[in-house]
This record gives C-alpha cells, structure tokens and sequence, in this order.
C-alpha cells in the first residue's frame, strides 16, 4: 500500500513538474523588460496559482488577477532594474526574476532598399584554393596551417593589413626569400599562424592558396533613423554574415538608395533574391561608421524622402504572437506594407539575431517574391504601432517563413558601441 502511494505521489510530482505552468516557471528569462508608466500584462495559467511581488514600491503588481485570470500586470513609476520574487499558492518561495524597466525609444521606421559599400580592417577569408606547384601536385598551405574560410587577416609579419595589395607584396618577398609569412588570424579566436608561401608556375607568383577580399558590399533594407541625431540602423545582422565568423570591422563605408529592378523567386533549398541597383540619384544616402552583430550603423546625409512618421520602440516582451506589418520595396524605391503573422516571440534576456518567428500571410508578397528572400534584410516589422524586430533570416524550404531579431537589439548596439 505504502509503496502503491509512493508511486502515486512520484506520479504527481512528475506531472506537476512536466506542466505547462511548471514548464513555463523553469523556462521564465533571467529578466523581463517593461516600458515606464505603462501597465503590462503577464500571462499566466489559471491552474497553477502563483503570487508575484516586489518589494521595490516603483514596481506594482496586480496581486489580484493570478488566483481569478491567467495573467497579472506590471508597471513600473520610473526607468531601472528591480526585483520580481514568486511564491506558489501565495507562501511557497518559488524563485525571482528581474524586471527592467525603460523609458520609450522613438525612431522613424525605414524599409527603403540601399546599397551598402564598406571597406573593413583587415581581409576577409572568401576562400580556400589550392596551389599548383611546380610538379602539377596541388598543395594547400592554408589550410594545413589551420586558415578556414570566414577568417579575417589583420596582419602579416606583424605589418597591418589594409588591401589585397599589401598582402600580395609581402607574400612575394617572403616567397623569394624561401620564407614563412606570419599572419594574425582571427576566427573563432586570435591566434598566430606561420605559413609559407608556395611558387605557382600559372600565375608566376608566389601564393598561400587563399582568396581575399578587402571590402564587402551588398544591397539591404534601412530599418529605421532618428530624427534628431540622423543615426540609422540597417540589415539586423552583420554585413558580412556568411562570410565572416565574426563582424568585419569597417574602416569607412556608405549607404546609397537602391532601386529593386526584379525579384529572382526561391527555387527547391535556394532562397529568392531581390535584383537591385544603385540609384546614385536617389534622395538617400549616409554614411557607415561601424558594423556589428545586427547590422551597420551610421550616420544619413540625405533622409528618405518617404517618411512614416516617428513610433516607439517595443521591448521583447511587448511582442506577441498575431497580426504584424513587414515593410519593404518590391519594385523601384516605393515602401509598400506587408501583412504576417508573428508565429513565436521568444523570451529573451540576451541578445540574439533569432527572437521572432513569422510567416507571411499577404497574398500580394507571396505572388510577387514568394516570401521572404535575400535583401529583405533589415526589413522593419511593425506590431501595434510600434517598431518590433528586423527580418534577418529566411527559412530555407519554406521561404513563407522568417526570422527577426527584436529591434531593442538595434537599438542597445547604437547606445554599447557608439554608432553616431
């Protein structure tokens, strides 16, 4: 009988600990963001009674909702971090979480296509070619050093590298002199690699079967500028991504308006590709002063011409799942919107480029491109008339289907890094 019970009570213990609502307490983000002086609302399940309090008097919670709805609300009277603290069935301590709380941010969103043209510190690592000695075996120095695509050179013997150039000429000097050519590589990690140059008879010079490049460039969408300070933020993920493990430091670039000439459809496990022009005309330009983990930032010269007007910012926990709007040109430079549905927002204390899930659900965007595909990236997504996130993937087979990174995330890279 004893043992019956226990198996009963282990039972129990097992559901309870597998529950959604038990499920969603050990999942909670390590902080929950709210806006000042408004109210937000957390959801909740109404079989798991759960009270939450603060002893901060700034933070107020709704005591009475979690025992009769499946929610409560939060508000805080002024910006800062305070603490949120559970108890289960209104005395049982079942853990804390913290609420940061933050005053709105105000932007005008973009959508306009640009061409991006940047040239970075360093070079970046495109590809690995293996050279044809003298005896027609193919080598690979490169590689055998430890060298992958995506790296980026800084230096070599110890001298910084700033183009291809410079790169060819100490490869040729130390390959004359029967040397090793230091390099400083950083991917994954720094690190100092000797490799020594190979004579190719094809090219008649000597080679580390690399293949560099000292710039990056590319068509994208404008996310969203300041009024006041004119800052803009574009793409939602480094410029160089694909190419790079790590952002390319950009030394000097700048932003043009692009006009979309045509829309290449996705085709099997191949996503579409807007067609794009620089449109040197265009009312559009700035500058790129930096290059980070969700896009390049900089300062415009010339504003859009097609302005929406200034909206705030939401916080990660403002998204929800339902109606939303993508902004995007389809043809020539005109920002049309778009309709989707936000699948999944993703609870998240940290940054990353993959907090929003959608799907597109506007029949003239699915006829028209198919979905999402390549140089929609930065592309605004607008929910209850705030900005939300930026679109920075596409899935793969199902290009209906996309990724975004939460526009805070933009936001905090211009405030961290200094994008002016």
């Amino acid at each position: 009988m004893k043992k019956a019970l226990s198996i009963v009570a282990a039972g129990m213990l097992v559901l309870l600990g597998s529950s959604r609502p038990s499920t969603i307490l050990y999942t909670w983000p390590r902080e929950l963001w709210v806006p000042t002086r408004r109210g937000v609302v957390v959801p909740w399940s109404r079989w798991l009674p759960l009270q939450a309090y603060s002893s901060d008097p700034r933070l107020k919670v709704d005591r009475r909702i979690p025992l009769t709805h499946p929610a409560w609300t939060l508000e805080a009277d002024a910006a800062g971090r305070y603490r949120l603290n559970f108890r289960l069935f209104g005395w049982l301590p079942w853990g804390s979480t913290w609420v940061k709380a933050s005053s709105p941010l105000f932007v005008v969103p973009g959508g306009q296509s640009i061409g991006i043209l940047v040239h970075t510190r360093g070079l970046i690592i495109r590809a690995l070619s293996p050279v044809a000695s003298e005896h027609g075996r193919l080598k690979d120095p490169a590689a055998m050093a430890g060298i992958r695509p995506g790296d980026l050179l800084t230096a070599a013997d110890h001298r910084r590298l700033d183009s291809v150039g410079e790169l060819a000429h100490i490869i040729e000097a130390a390959g004359s002199h029967h040397h090793e050519v230091a390099l400083t590589v950083v991917g994954t990690r720094r690190q100092e690699l000797a490799v020594r140059p190979i004579w190719s008879p094809q090219r008649h010079t000597y080679a580390l079967g690399i293949t560099v490049q000292d710039g990056a460039a590319g068509v994208g969408t404008l996310t969203y500028w300041r009024p006041g300070s004119r800052q803009f933020a574009a793409l939602g993920h480094s410029l160089t991504d694909g190419l790079t493990i790590i952002p390319a430091p950009v030394t000097q670039g700048r932003v043009v308006g692009a006009d979309i000439v045509g829309i290449l459809a996705a085709s099997g496990n191949r996503p579409g590709q807007k067609i794009g022009i620089l449109a040197h005309h265009s009312n559009l330009r700035g500058w790129v002063t930096a290059n980070g983990r969700f896009g390049v930032r900089g300062h415009l010269t010339r504003v859009p011409r097609q302005h929406f007007g200034t909206i705030p910012v939401a916080l990660p926990d403002e998204v929800h799942h339902g109606p939303a709007q993508l902004m995007t040109v389809l043809r020539g430079a005109t920002v049309q919107s778009y309709r989707i549905r936000i699948v999944k927002a993703y609870p998240q204390g940290q940054p990353a480029t993959k907090g929003i899930l959608f799907q597109v659900t506007d029949p003239r965007l699915l006829r028209k491109a198919g979905g999402i595909v390549q140089g929609m990236s930065g592309s605004p997504l607008l929910q209850d008339g705030r900005l939300v996130g930026a679109v920075t993937h596409v899935l793969v087979g199902r290009s209906n289907f996309g990724y975004a990174c939460y526009a805070i995330w933009m936001m905090d890279q211009h405030a961290h890094q200094g994008g002016s």
